[in-house]
């Protein structure tokens, strides 16, 4: 699995559109982070200044208190305030859109490589096979050539006919 790892940041890596999308991706949220409505406010302030005896019952009753009030008021329209909410949800949809897209293209890459892979490790061990296979004909001829040389009365039969029967065995394999 460490090998499939590294196989997969090498395809990430090397895939054009999967990096293309990322950028385009974080650029889009970077832009789209400022790209609000900004509502006509209005503001109101009023002021109050004031003087007062305290209540007969205080203890500080013979001082005098100064009271100042501000109030602050802001008005957004509430069409600016709908329409920016409307547009932040859709930049949210569309973002998750653009990752779930990415994250599908991941697997399926992903997929394709371990898939790869396995057909590789398949192919690998098939040729293994084959090629203990050509080795044991190989050496089933080189003895029969032996045999066939130097002892040909073991062998029953015709020893030249044998030793073809060897070659085509061997030639069967390597096909």
């Amino acid at each position: 699995n460490a090998q499939v790892g590294e196989l997969l940041e090498r395809a990430y890596s090397q895939r054009d559109d999967l990096e293309s999308r990322l950028k385009a991706k974080q650029s889009f949220q970077e832009s789209s982070k400022y790209n609000e409505i900004k509502p006509d406010v209005d503001f109101s302030v009023s002021s109050r200044y004031g003087h007062f005896d305290r209540d007969f019952a205080d203890e500080g009753r013979h001082d005098t208190d100064y009271d100042i009030r501000l109030d602050l008021e802001v008005s957004i329209p509430l069409s600016m305030k709908r329409r920016n909410e409307a547009r932040n949800r859709r930049f949210d949809l569309k973002s998750k859109a653009r990752e779930y897209e990415i994250l599908a293209n991941r697997q399926s890459i992903q997929e394709e490589i371990e898939k790869a892979f396995e057909d590789f490790l398949i192919s690998h061990e098939e040729i293994q096979v084959q090629s203990l296979l050509l080795e044991q004909a190989k050496e089933k001829e080189r003895m029969t050539r032996v045999t066939v040389e130097t002892m040909p009365e073991v062998i029953k039969g015709d020893p030249q006919r044998e030793y073809r029967q060897v070659q085509r065995d061997r030639v069967q394999v390597q096909e």
